[in-house]
């Protein structure tokens, strides 16, 4: 079976990735989603490329060589964005929303934010970017 893993790593990972993330919704429970990429490419890593796969991967996704300005558009990017698709759809005769959940429910702002923080990066780049770029990359260049 392992021989059948390092020969079609790609393959696998694909299937575990849907497996882990969808069979679990299709049968009415809850699943992982986000972290089902992350989940089987650190599997498929562990089986094809052992420690130091795991190692290099590790490596990899701390390696955060970009200057203060890129942090910077990261950070507030997304924000402008929001406010500029906002100001277009107050132009076009919309109303602001109420907001009314930040004065009750506020705590769930910083909620909201970690778990978008830890379900984008951590959820999905360490299979998609950690595993399947690479792959795709030394198999088709």
């Amino acid at each position: 079976m392992l021989t059948f893993i390092r020969k079609q790593s790609l393959l696998f990972f694909i299937v575990l990735t849907l497996l882990i993330s969808w069979l679990p919704w299709l049968s009415g429970g809850q699943g992982f989603f986000v972290f089902g990429p992350s989940i089987a490419g650190v599997i498929t890593i562990a089986l094809v490329s052992g420690k130091e796969g795991l190692r290099e991967l590790i490596q990899r996704a701390l390696k955060w060589k970009v200057g203060w300005k890129w942090w910077f558009v990261a950070l507030f990017l997304p924000a402008l964005l929001t406010l500029i698709a906002l100001g277009i759809n107050l132009m076009m005769g919309a109303t602001l929303p109420p907001f009314s959940f930040i004065k009750t429910e506020w705590y769930w702002l910083p909620i909201f934010f970690l778990i978008t923080i830890i379900g984008g990066p951590l959820g999905e780049e360490f299979g998609w970017r950690g595993f399947m770029l690479p792959h795709l990359q030394r198999k088709m260049t």
